[in-house]
């Protein structure tokens, strides 16, 4: 096991994965990485630790959370869907 704890594990497997699909000729612009609550958190760490370890970033992060993408919870946010961010738009 890992020095840091078993939460990086996590982290150092996507890392993981992400550097075997690039091994296999994959593009990074054709490559997304993509999780829902907890695993939402996993692709923000897995993005960060992709750039520090010096790699290209994948074409997309993305992050879902059930409550915020919420219809009531749009509407009670004031969030409109032109205002979503769309691909491409955020980086990290």
């Amino acid at each position: 096991m890992n020095h840091f704890g078993p939460d990086l594990l996590a982290v150092e497997d996507a890392v993981s994965g992400y550097r075997y699909l690039l091994s296999r000729g994959i593009s990074p612009g054709r490559i997304a990485i993509a999780g829902d609550s907890a695993g939402g958190g996993l692709v923000v760490a897995a993005m960060l630790a992709i750039r520090e370890a010096g790699l290209a970033q994948p074409a997309c992060g993305w992050c879902r959370s059930g409550r915020r993408h919420s219809e009531n919870e749009r509407k009670r946010c004031g969030i409109r869907p032109e205002n979503r961010i769309s691909h491409g738009q955020w980086r990290l």
